[in-house]
């Protein structure tokens, strides 16, 4: 699609590249098109967007931020009085897992066994804790998701500013 429109000068024939997903008759809606950008660099493509498109042509995507185990921790944590301090200490100590699986990782993982020997201590912070897996936390920005159109968008589309909108 993108060699088709002259954006990019790969030709995805002549490199047998895969390309079911613009050309099955089962696909009912036109096929988006992505760039991948590298995270580090993910701003200074949004300035050069916004540079080249102008800020009322360029709406960066929201995306739900959900809750997983360290987030959950830190906010359990503070609902139940628990010093600021420890909770940090507790969340840091689990991997980016879900936090409805916060009790089998104290089972199953060798470096939270002195996390797992002091469960008990903290009360219903794991019971919390899992009860909040998966709910809206807040709201993140799509990485990398970003509407063009023309300087209807702003009156079309609802926007929340952020440091990204004005990073221009």
């Amino acid at each position: 699609m993108v060699h088709l429109l002259g954006i990019a000068t790969a030709d995805p024939v002549e490199h047998d590249l895969l390309m079911e997903r613009f050309l099955s008759s089962y696909r009912r809606s036109l096929p988006d098109i992505d760039i991948d950008v590298e995270s580090a660099r993910r701003l200074e493509v949004y300035r050069a967007v916004f540079k080249r498109f102008g800020a009322e042509r360029v709406a960066l995507v929201a995306m739900p931020e959900t809750y997983r185990v360290r987030h959950a921790i830190r906010d359990a944590g503070a609902a139940l009085g628990i010093d600021p301090e420890e909770t940090a200490r507790l969340a840091k100590a689990f991997p980016h897992i879900r936090a409805r699986d916060v009790r089998s990782a104290m089972a199953e993982l060798p470096e939270l066994r002195q996390v797992a020997a002091d469960a008990d201590r903290y009360g219903r912070l794991w019971e919390l804790v899992e009860g909040l897996d998966a709910l809206p936390r807040g709201v993140a920005m799509h990485p990398c998701g970003v509407l063009l159109s023309d300087t209807t968008l702003l009156d079309r589309t609802p926007v929340q500013p952020t440091r990204a909108r004005t990073c221009r």
